[in-house]
């Protein structure tokens, strides 16, 4: 069988084109304006019709892609296992905080509501740690958090997340549910 070059190149053009947007779209943003390297790992930068688009595309910062590139990821998390300080900060995906059901009179004040009633409030995004924020490795981030009476044996949060930088509430369009704690 026989495939002509240009139409297998067209299979790969439409994702190429998304990882290229996608990688511009992060370079743009003022967090990473310090970056001079740009590693291309995983296992999309085997395909030489990908690698090249995003080394050709991309100019500044420098494009290098080492040896075994598709087990770079499994190396480097390997590595990070044994000596976690191998990366010293990160710059966050996602902002992340907890759902609290406050009083919808303090809500300026964040007063927790006396007798919570769920289906009448909406919960609160309480963000913990803002998106584009650079976070150290080992860094703690302590929170304060009210029981709602006397008699609660337990206290449990849940977490969530979002593409955005400072949600008002977990029912937002762009959050979600993580688990609970």
């Amino acid at each position: 069988m026989r495939i002509d070059s240009s139409f297998f190149q067209s299979l790969f053009k439409p994702i190429t084109e998304k990882i290229i947007s996608l990688i511009k779209g992060v370079l743009s943003r003022k967090e990473v304006s310090r970056v001079s390297t740009l590693l291309l790992v995983g296992g999309s930068s085997n395909y030489h019709i990908i690698r090249d688009a995003i080394v050709h595309e991309i100019t500044n910062p420098c494009v290098i892609v080492p040896e075994e590139a598709d087990l770079s990821i499994l190396k480097g998390s390997v590595l990070f296992g044994h000596k976690q300080d191998y990366i010293c900060s990160r710059v966050m995906q996602f902002s992340y905080g907890v759902g609290e059901i406050l009083d919808p009179e303090n809500l300026d004040k964040k007063q927790p509501l006396a007798s919570p009633k769920p289906n009448k409030c909406r919960i609160i995004f309480s963000k913990i740690i803002e998106r584009d924020q650079v976070v150290e490795t080992g860094q703690k981030f302590p929170t304060r958090h009210s029981i709602v009476d006397a008699e609660q044996k337990e206290l449990k949060l849940k977490l969530y997340a979002s593409t955005k930088k400072s949600p008002t509430y977990t029912d937002e369009e762009n959050c979600f549910f993580i688990g609970t704690v």
